[in-house]
């Protein structure tokens, strides 16, 4: 049976802001998972362009307009495996000194959420966590 989760997380701000730093958990959320990655992680530095903060349809480009209409930068990545995906986006400056992630890992084999939350948690060293199974979507 498919398995898929989402998680969401503010934690430490310099393992989200270092595209080695996403790239190597990338690498270790899959072996840890057991799962065959194809090929290597993929993490983009995303650059803030401000000529398209004010553009329609918006388009930020990784500038992501905060609260106090500040903007931040954003990391992305991913990592496609023989049985689906892990794909991760990092706003290291979401939360004044603490960054903020999203992750998404799906696969078609079983995997352990409370491990994936835990290794999570662990590498990012997260103060807060929202973890959601969405497995039940994947079933008809």
């Amino acid at each position: 049976m498919a398995k898929h989760l989402k998680i969401l997380g503010i934690g430490a701000q310099a393992p989200m802001a270092d595209a080695d730093s996403v790239r190597d958990f990338l690498e270790k959320i899959v072996a840890a998972v057991g799962m065959r990655p194809l090929g290597e992680p993929t993490v983009h530095d995303v650059p803030l362009d401000i000529k398209k903060m004010g553009a329609e349809p918006f388009e930020d480009e990784g500038g992501v307009t905060t609260q106090n209409n500040g903007y931040e930068p954003l990391l992305a990545g991913y990592h496609t495996l023989s049985t689906s995906h892990v794909a991760i986006h990092t706003w290291p400056i979401r939360h004044g000194d603490k960054g903020e992630l999203h992750l998404d890992i799906y696969s078609c084999r079983d995997f352990d959420p409370k491990m994936v939350q835990d290794f999570v948690g662990e590498f990012f060293r997260c103060e807060k966590m929202k973890v959601s199974d969405l497995t039940v979507a994947t079933e008809w």
